[in-house]
């Protein structure tokens, strides 16, 4: 089956947020697809493999972990919480540009989890001066341009692991969002879902990025629909 064109249509989620509810109602759909998909379980199983040999060696150390554009903060909880049923001392920290997400985010977290504002391609940060970073469902939202510039900045303040989940463009993908904005209840998601997947790069095209960006890293399918990339550091 051929693999449709990439899109740069522009995701509602990517324009000024007018409508505070809509998008408390669009991350709550992306949260809800995260549970259903495995997206925050497949960024649990790639951090895990990477810190927990890692944190035995060296078990009074802290390890600190930063989720990039973390919309509502479900994928640094999920990390939290497991951490915190392995032994593991994790202390996580998530950061996005926009307040109105950072807003949904600290209602939802409880306020649980340090929540910073910045942007993911100028983290102010020093080099190598946080254990592993992960980031969701973002490098869909970045031309080829942005998408180079966020994975060498990602690598650049990571000082273990950089862990990175995402959407494949395919037409089984497209259709799947098409059914799932049947039972969203957001217009937003409704919207966003198949432009998402029309927006996201192939495997073989993130592994170009790696490329031309100069970057080790290893690109594997997650299930039909998801790829995890790993940032050899």
């Amino acid at each position: 089956m051929l693999t449709p064109h990439r899109t740069h249509r522009r995701e509602l989620l990517d324009a000024p947020i007018t409508n505070q509810a809509e998008l408390a109602a669009n991350l709550a759909d992306i949260r809800a697809v995260n549970r259903w998909l495995g997206g925050s379980t497949s960024i649990i199983r790639a951090v895990a493999c990477v810190i927990t040999d890692w944190e035995l060696a060296r078990p009074q150390a802290p390890i600190t972990l930063l989720d990039v554009a973390t919309g509502s903060a479900d994928t640094p909880r999920a990390l939290g919480r497991w951490a915190q049923r392995q032994g593991i001392p994790l202390q996580v920290y998530a950061s996005d540009l926009r307040r109105e997400v950072l807003a949904e985010a600290q209602h939802y977290t409880h306020g649980a989890i340090p929540l910073i504002c910045h942007d993911a391609l100028r983290l102010p940060y020093a080099d190598k001066s946080v254990d592993v970073i992960t980031c969701a469902q973002v490098l869909h939202h970045c031309d080829e341009h942005a998408a180079i510039a966020l994975l060498r900045e990602l690598k650049r303040v990571a000082r273990r692991a950089v862990v990175i989940s995402d959407l494949v463009r395919s037409w089984p993908a497209y259709w799947g969002a098409r059914l799932l904005g049947l039972v969203q209840r957001s217009a937003m998601s409704r919207h966003d879902g198949p432009l998402s997947v029309l927006r996201a790069y192939t495997p073989g095209e993130v592994r170009e990025l790696l490329r031309r960006t100069g970057l080790d890293g290893v690109v594997q399918m997650d299930g039909p629909l998801r790829m995890t990339i790993r940032l050899m550091i």
